[in-house]
Order: structure tokens, then C-alpha cells, then sequence
């Protein structure tokens, strides 16, 4: 068995893991739980391969510190050899490689490259730099790869000096462990806009927040059956899926959750995706983005799919109609998952809607959640100030998402002021009112 010491990646870890018993790896997350003030326990249950992957967004120190203690005569064998495998990282290493290289590192060097992401990128809010080094980490979670690789190479100049060969020799490697659809297809993945599991944080998800007809984590174990009975005998070969609902309800919050948790990469499209001006170059978008999916078993999420599915008897023209059936063809034949989302499920063929197997259908925020989702999104810029009756003032607005709240959130952060309670719903009741001659009348979904 390879040797593992601290100087192996966190991915070295949890492969070494998994040639470990059950017992041991759970004995290595009750550890974790036990002395960590994470705001959520790591599952226990389940199979190996789900137990590892619980662990896959543990800090690689946080990881290291519960096997010594589990195992602790791992990192007794020759320190000669350890030292021959210095972690190096260089441009072509994945995001999660960097940061969990930058964990090794001093809390002030850390802060030096969040202080230079801030300085240079034209975002629409700043990253966080008060908290412990994971809350830096954690902060660096939905920077783009190469935004952080550029701050690193600054602030350590001489990171990535050591022999070329190896490390091109060890990105190989890394390339054929990681998910389907990976880096060694980076070209096409950024023409399909692919998203991986890894590059979503893990903590960003509140699903309190969305407002459904049933309860996502039953929909997350239908696809997880869907998975183990597409390898079997019962001829079920694809899943449909239609999400339908308001703008800003959380469709596409809820797909990166279901990346994240069922660890596959996400195809995210839209109509401009498929189509072409051009007779016959739609059919032939159609044919590669499905055979890529299926190659790479991505999940394919088509945002306004009421775009491609027209009812037919719109189409005026002949390849219209040619459009449509091969786009319906495809989803037949595919053999993975299919989601597509729409906010005007009405205009959709009777016949195109039978065909999702699970239709989810979204509305506008719970009055009940609403209070405390500001208080947990705006807690930077909301003064200690308790303004009387926010609250009821929040339950009030009508039509309210969650996506409202987030285009709030982003101006305001802007301003590098504190706002009381009062003053950030009353933007909020601002943002809203701009849509509401959209709604004719009040709109009561399930």
C-alpha cells in the first residue's frame, strides 16, 4: 500500500481511505464531528464510497489530524521517501489541489492573496477577510480557478519551481481519478458551460429556503435509484425532469445541490445552446451536446425549455417541427438524467409535458423562512440594530424569491455600509415591485 504522510494531497487521503475498513473510516468522522465546530455533522451512513465522499470537503489538516489518530503508524516508514513527494501545484492544478495547498500556509499569507483577488477583480461584493484560516478557505470556494492561481503565484513566486515533468506526470494522474467530464476535455467543457461537483462549495446550499410541492431530498434518492437501476435489468435507461415556477425560486440552487450530493458534472444550457440559424445545425448541437453527456454521464439541465419545446402547433415551418422531434428523439435515447426548467409551463405541448417523468413545481418563498434567510445573507452589512416589526413587514410582500433577496444583497454590499433591518427590506419590497406588473393576478402554486 502507498505511504501516506501529511505531504500527500487531500485526494491521496481519501483514496488511501478507501482501501481501509468501514469501520475505520467512520471511526475517522466521528472523530472529525467530535472536535470540530463545522455547522453541520458529516453523514455516517451508507456505503464506503459514500462515506469518502462525505469527506471530500473536510480541510485537508482537519482530514490528516483524524487518521494520525485513527491510524497512528502511517507515517512511520522511511521519512527519505516522504520527502520525495513535496506537494507542488502549478496552473494546471484543479482549484481543490490549490486550496488545499494554500491550508499548509500562514493565516497572513492567505489573507495576502484574498487581499489581492479583491483588489484586481471587478466583483459585485468582496470576499470575507475576518474568521479562522478555514473561514478564508471556505471564502475562496466560488472564485474562478485561475483568479486564484494568479494570487498565488504573487504571493508565492516559487511555488510551482520544482520539476515540470512530475508535476505534468501527477495532473495526469489526477485527470483520470476525477469525475467524468473533467479537465482533460477543458475545451468543450467551457463550450457546454460544465460544471463539476468539486468547484461547487459545499455550505452554500439552504434548502429551507425553497418553496416546493415535495420534499427535495426525495428527489435527490429517486435519481440516486434512478442510477443503480439504469446498470440493471429494468430497462430504465433515462430520467426527465421539469422544474417549473417563478424567476428566482431557486431552480438552478436546487440543481447545483443535486450535483453536489450525487457528485456528477452539470451540463448548463439554454435554447441559444441548440440552436443555429442555420437548417440543420440545431439537430446537430442537439446530437453532440447528448452524446457528450452521455459520454462524460453528466446531468443535463436546460434553463427556458420552453424555448426548444414550442408547442407544435406553432411551428410555421417544416424544420421547426425537425427541431423539436430531435430534440424529443434525444431525450428518449439518453441515457442519464435530463432536467429542464421553465417558467411559463403552460405554453409547453401537452404531449412534451407527459413526457418528464418528475415534475417539480417551485413557488414563492415561505413567510416563515424569510426573516431569518436576510439575517444569514445580509449578517456583514446588517447593524445589531432589532428594528420592530421587520419582520411582519418581510411576511408581507407578495411574490417574494429568493432570487429577489440575492439582487438586493449584491447592491447593497456594494455600499460598504451598515444597513438596519428596516432599511434592507424596504429595498427588498423595491426589488419586488418592479416585477409585479408581470403577475395579472396572484398565482397560487402548490
Amino acid at each position: 500500500m502507498s505511504i501516506l504522510t501529511y505531504a500527500k494531497s487531500k485526494k491521496f487521503m481519501l483514496d488511501w481511505l478507501k482501501n481501509e475498513s468501514k469501520q475505520d473510516i467512520v471511526s475517522v468522522i466521528d472523530i472529525i464531528n467530535d472536535g470540530n465546530d463545522f455547522d453541520f455533522l458529516i453523514p455516517v451512513s451508507g456505503s464506503k464510497s459514500d462515506l469518502i465522499y462525505n469527506l471530500s470537503d473536510v480541510p485537508k489538516r482537519i482530514l490528516w489530524d483524524a487518521i494520525d489518530q485513527v491510524f497512528p503508524d502511517i507515517d512511520a516508514d522511511d521519512e527519505d521517501e516522504d520527502d520525495d513527494d513535496d506537494w507542488v501545484i502549478n496552473n494546471d492544478s484543479s482549484k481543490n489541489e490549490m486550496l488545499d495547498w494554500l491550508e499548509d500556509e500562514p493565516r497572513e499569507e492567505i489573507l495576502s492573496v484574498i487581499n489581492l483577488i479583491n483588489d484586481g477583480n471587478d466583483y459585485d461584493y468582496k470576499l470575507n477577510i475576518s474568521g479562522t484560516k478555514n473561514d478564508l478557505i471556505n471564502e475562496l470556494l466560488n472564485v474562478p480557478k485561475n483568479v486564484i492561481w494568479n494570487a498565488i503565484d504573487e504571493v508565492f513566486p516559487d511555488c510551482d519551481s520544482d520539476d515540470e515533468d512530475e508535476d505534468e506526470e501527477n495532473s495526469d494522474q489526477y485527470d483520470k481519478d476525477k469525475p467524468s467530464g473533467s479537465r482533460q476535455s477543458s475545451k468543450k467543457s467551457e463550450e457546454f458551460n460544465l460544471v463539476q461537483p468539486r468547484d461547487i462549495a459545499l455550505n452554500s446550499f439552504d434548502l429551507k429556503i425553497l418553496n416546493l410541492d415535495q420534499d427535495p431530498d426525495q428527489l435527490l434518492r429517486r435519481i440516486e435509484n434512478f442510477y443503480k437501476l439504469r446498470s440493471s435489468d429494468f430497462g430504465f435507461h433515462n430520467l426527465t425532469v421539469l422544474l417549473s415556477g417563478p424567476s428566482g425560486a431557486g431552480k438552478t440552487h436546487l440543481i447545483r445541490f443535486l450535483s453536489k450530493r450525487l457528485n456528477k458534472p452539470v451540463m448548463f444550457l439554454s435554447a441559444s445552446s441548440f440552436l443555429s440559424k442555420y437548417v440543420g445545425e440545431t439537430e446537430q448541437n442537439t446530437k453532440k451536446i447528448f452524446e457528450y453527456a452521455e459520454k462524460h454521464d453528466c446531468i443535463v439541465f436546460i434553463d427556458e425549455i420552453e424555448g426548444l419545446l414550442q408547442s407544435r402547433a406553432s411551428a410555421d415551418n417544416s424544420w421547426e417541427l425537425t427541431q423539436i422531434n430531435e430534440l424529443l428523439v434525444r431525450l428518449e435515447k439518453f441515457k442519464g438524467v435530463c432536467i429542464g426548467a421553465t417558467n411559463l409551463y403552460q405554453s409547453l405541448d401537452a404531449a412534451f409535458y407527459r413526457r418528464f417523468t418528475l415534475k417539480i413545481e417551485f413557488s414563492f418563498m415561505k413567510k416563515e423562512v424569510r426573516w431569518q434567510y436576510v439575517k444569514n445573507k445580509f449578517y456583514q452589512i446588517l447593524n445589531s440594530e432589532m428594528d420592530s416589526g421587520v419582520e411582519e413587514l418581510l411576511k408581507n410582500i407578495e411574490y417574494l424569491t429568493p432570487g429577489d433577496i440575492e439582487s438586493v444583497y449584491r447592491r447593497l454590499i456594494l455600499d460598504g455600509v451598515k444597513y438596519s433591518g428596516k432599511a434592507i427590506v424596504k429595498e427588498i419590497e423595491r426589488e419586488v415591485s418592479l416585477k409585479k406588473h408581470v403577475f395579472q393576478k396572484k398565482i397560487n402554486l402548490k
